[in-house]
């Protein structure tokens, strides 16, 4: 079900009701609405705006709605088998059947409420700018949950709880020259993104339980895996350490009283930030001169954290 109303092509107005039902997800839960509503506003068109030379257009943006997705296969939340067909598997003419896949019929498909709020301006027929303000909350997050080894199965699909995002994005394009013989334009685009854990499912936490036991048990000199409220989803958990002292040949650890140790424990994992960048990215230029052309594009981000792999296992260990 959907509506759109304008106003004297001044105010624009749009709405939008579904009900989707999927065989995809788990038997419990195979229906789940989204809706979405949003409003507009063209400045430019009105009459205190009539005179202005700069500005050739401005419009004013607002929406907010739900939207949904499985992403997971067809066979993520059913019980999968997988049959013995050769002949020399077979038991007296008889074919042998194995479980391929836990079934899960709780397994709930994805959905992103998203607030934005937005501005596009077209200055001189010179200058286009784009920019974004955004706010979403991703419910029933999907993740592939590691199992111990005596499940028989590595992995399975499960909701883990509910993700936010909220960041800017602004794009900006200048025409600086536009002639018979060529043109030059150069652009770049800006986004900030902020990423955070808002809700942990249960099985998220013996996720984490799991992961903690497994690295206390191992000594595990690497950055563990962990979810938790308030943190980043991609966040890097490691001991801090100060190296490998040359005369044990052991590495120093620094717990969580601040005192050098070469004990390994999971209680002094400390969360160094996110492995996803906080900032990022692009600008370049497009040209050309009596039907010769050129681009060029440059990417940049930065304010995330990366786990030197490469100390580790090539020079330490």
């Amino acid at each position: 079900l959907s509506a759109n109303y304008t106003y004297d092509n001044r105010y624009f107005a749009d709405a939008t009701v579904r009900y989707n039902g999927s065989s995809l997800t788990g038997s419990d839960n195979r229906w789940a609405a989204s809706y979405s509503f949003g409003l507009g506003w063209n400045i430019h068109k009105e009459k205190f705006m009539e005179n202005s030379s700069a500005v050739k257009e401005m419009r004013l943006r607002a929406s907010l709605g739900v939207t949904g997705n499985e992403g997971f296969n067809t066979n993520e939340a059913i019980a999968t088998y997988n049959y013995y067909t050769s002949e020399n598997s077979m038991y007296q003419g008889n074919a042998g059947s194995f479980l391929m896949r836990l079934p899960n019929p709780n397994l709930k498909g994805q959905q992103k409420m998203d607030y934005n709020v937005g501005l596009d301006m077209n200055l001189w027929d010179k200058v286009s700018l784009r920019i974004d303000a955004y706010d979403s909350y991703t419910r029933n997050m999907l993740a592939n949950v590691t199992l111990p080894p005596s499940a028989g199965f590595a992995s399975y699909k499960e909701n883990v709880g509910k993700i936010r995002n909220r960041g800017l994005e602004a794009n900006v394009t200048v025409r600086l020259i536009n002639s018979d013989e060529g043109f030059l334009n150069v652009y770049g685009a800006f986004s900030l993104n902020d990423n955070r854990i808002e809700e942990l499912s249960d099985a998220m936490r013996e996720y984490n339980n799991r992961m903690l036991a497994q690295a206390e048990a191992n000594n595990n000199v690497k950055p563990v895996l962990l979810y938790q409220d308030g943190r980043p989803l991609n966040a890097v958990w490691a001991v801090p350490s100060l190296g490998i002292d040359p005369m044990s040949g052991k590495e120093i650890f620094i717990n969580s009283e601040g005192k050098k140790t070469t004990t390994y424990s999971s209680n002094d994992l400390v969360c160094y930030g996110s492995g996803a960048p906080k900032y990022e990215g692009n600008f370049g230029f497009v040209a050309e001169y009596k039907g010769f052309g050129i681009n060029a594009t440059f990417r940049y981000l930065g304010g995330g954290v990366m786990y030197n792999s490469t100390l580790v296992d090539r020079v330490e260990n």
